[in-house]
């Protein structure tokens, strides 16, 4: 007689996934508040030290990349502008606190996109329990850096494209992965995923072929925006102040 897999959560253990989840949660909710009270009084690594100084500059008149030097993507000044904006220059609380919410945004996402797919919450919560394990085990050298900014937005880019049908998810999956590219460009990795997750989206919603092409059109428009958003902020074609010295300089910013 052929045996049929019985799907998870349908069996006689029934509860055991629910248990696991629950468990991994609470675990990783553990490490989470534990970890958190002194990863805020960490300092910076040495780039965010830079990208401060960039956010601080452009605050005061003076543009990044064309009177301060700097050769990388654009997004991680715009998160130290935010952030200095709102609760202050040099804030170092404020901003690996903004880490800590997006490691939380990521882990959240996990669970919701686990529990849509598969109905359980477990694989998220085995996700979860993963990434904190992962990240609170990180030295200063390593956290709030813009490489794993740029993987965290693109992984949101992915996940809102099988969590949020129709038009919403097509619409917020190629502003997440322009941001990630505004961050880093190693995330073009991703593009063949990014655009098979659009196009699966489209397909499922019984949208029809020419609606699934044109949300591929919005994931590749999405990643060109961001790349002119790129070039036009590092200042592409503009030449330097006159009487500035291109190079290595130090700037008093009041």
């Amino acid at each position: 007689m052929e045996q049929v897999a019985v799907p998870v959560g349908t069996s006689g253990s029934r509860g055991l996934p629910a248990v696991g989840s629950v468990v991994l949660i609470g675990l990783a909710a553990l490490e989470f508040a534990l970890w958190l009270p002194q990863y805020l009084t960490w300092p910076w690594w040495a780039d965010h030290d830079v990208f401060a100084t960039m956010a601080l500059g452009w605050s005061a008149g003076l543009r990044p990349y064309r009177d301060l030097v700097g050769n990388n993507f654009p997004g991680t000044i715009y998160f130290f502008w935010i952030v200095g904006k709102l609760a202050g220059w040099g804030n170092v609380v404020a901003y690996n606190a903004f880490d800590a919410i997006l490691l939380g945004v990521l882990g959240l996402a996990t669970l919701f996109w686990s529990r849509r797919r598969f109905g359980v919450w477990l694989p998220g919560a085995v996700t979860l329990f993963a990434l904190v394990t992962y990240y609170v085990n990180l030295d200063f050298s390593m956290v709030a850096q813009r490489d794993w900014h740029a993987a965290l937005f693109v992984a949101l880019a992915m996940i809102v494209l099988e969590v949020i049908p129709g038009t919403a998810g097509l619409l917020a999956s190629p502003l997440f992965a322009a941001i990630g590219f505004s961050i880093r460009p190693q995330v073009l990795m991703f593009v063949p995923g990014l655009l098979w997750g659009a196009w699966a989206a489209a397909v499922q919603g019984d949208a029809g072929r020419l609606p699934a092409v044109r949300a591929l059109a919005r994931e590749l428009c999405g990643g060109c925006r961001a790349a002119l958003l790129s070039a036009h902020s590092r200042g592409l074609g503009h030449r330097p102040s006159p009487g500035l010295r291109v190079g290595h300089a130090r700037y008093n910013i009041q």
